[in-house]
């Protein structure tokens, strides 16, 4: 079975292992990478939520968060505080990350190595 790629202007994209939003002039990517834990992944929705993003925006990210990493079963069922691979999560759930990219911190880009 197909998993879905897309959620509104967001879509997954494995070789950077990113959920990429792209609409008009913005384009922003949440790495998946550093969302280990549920504080994390709270962080990157109030981020975006402080700066640009539309509330279908951050409806469609949740939603997506929700496929790829399952956080409420994962991350912070019954109010628990537990870290994941986000990898590992990722690719059980269908959603086979690409190979593992740093971030340059001159150029906040992706380099694989």
């Amino acid at each position: 079975m197909e998993r879905q790629k897309t959620w509104g202007a967001w879509t997954f994209v494995p070789t950077r292992f990113v959920l990429r939003f792209r609409r008009g002039r913005n384009d922003y990517d949440v790495r998946l990478d550093e969302c280990r834990n549920p504080g994390e992944v709270l962080d990157w929705i109030m981020q975006l939520r402080k700066n640009w993003a539309a509330a279908e925006d951050l409806g469609h990210l949740v939603l997506a968060l929700g496929d790829v990493l399952r956080p409420q079963a994962k991350m912070c069922s019954f109010g628990a505080n537990n870290s994941i691979d986000p990898r590992e999560v990722a690719a059980a759930n269908g959603y086979t990350p690409g190979p593992k990219a740093r971030v340059d911190k001159d150029s906040n880009s992706h380099v694989v190595d």
